[in-house]
């Protein structure tokens, strides 16, 4: 669902950044012209004719030469890059809203509360693309893609043990740290703090929606002095969610 507000705001923003660095390039040829002369302009138009045909030739004989040596795609990349699109797919079209997604076939009663019901999330799809890319070999050199007598055995793309496989390779403070901070957002929903916060933040609601963002802004970026971004969005966003519903805002206008 967040994609769907931030992914426009996304593509606003590398449109914005184009812009500044071309404004910001046009306006340093400028003073590099005023401050030079007529050196200072050969310099940004890349010298004579001839020397700007020779850098030419450079770069493109440079970028040539590295296409070169990275060579075609191999299996591995191919595989890598079928499985990855077929994750977004599978993100995008779980619940879509605007048509029936996938995750509606496995929508199901919930054991603890008969009433209520669940299904699969956007982990289950990751998962399900783990296990395929623990899977896939790097290399189709068995039957049959190869003849019988070429067939020889494939490691996986993934593996778990050894000098590069997961065991080694994978960022496991990252996951404890991402994994804390849902753990403590979910504590600080479920004691009530979120809800004790907001109900004390309800003064917020004479202030202007300006004001409110600032100070926010401000006691956010105070938090993340001691405390990881992850962990602060995970406790600081149902804080916020909560704060928006008592001052009747849009929770996307604090949230985010």
């Amino acid at each position: 669902m967040w994609s769907y507000f931030t992914l426009p705001l996304t593509f606003f923003n590398l449109l914005m950044a184009w812009i500044l660095l071309t404004i910001v390039q046009a306006v340093m040829l400028s003073r590099a012209r005023k401050k030079d002369g007529d050196r200072g302009m050969e310099m940004a138009n890349g010298g004579s004719a001839g020397q700007q045909q020779q850098q030419t030739t450079s770069v493109r004989a440079v970028v040539k030469e590295e296409r070169r040596r990275l060579g075609p795609l191999s299996a591995e990349e191919i595989s890598i890059s079928i499985c990855f699109f077929i994750l977004i797919l599978l993100w995008l079209f779980r619940d879509p809203k605007i048509i029936p997604g996938w995750g509606g076939f496995f929508k199901t009663t919930k054991f603890s509360d008969p009433n209520a019901t669940v299904t699969v999330g956007d982990a289950s799809a990751a998962i399900l693309m783990v296990v395929v890319v623990f899977s896939l070999p790097t290399k189709y050199n068995f039957w049959p893609f190869v003849k019988m007598r070429d067939a020889g055995r494939s490691p996986a793309l993934i593996e778990w043990g050894g000098p590069n496989g997961v065991e080694k390779r994978l960022p496991w403070g990252v996951i404890i740290l991402l994994g804390g901070g849902f753990a403590l957002s979910k504590a600080c929903q479920d004691s009530g703090l979120s809800q004790f916060l907001a109900d004390k933040m309800h003064v917020l609601s004479s202030w202007p929606p300006l004001a409110t963002s600032a100070f926010i802004c401000a006691v956010t970026a105070g938090v993340t002095e001691v405390a990881s971004n992850t962990a602060t969005a995970n406790v600081v966003v149902p804080i916020l969610v909560d704060i928006s519903m008592k001052l009747c805002q849009n929770p996307i206008s604090l949230g985010t």
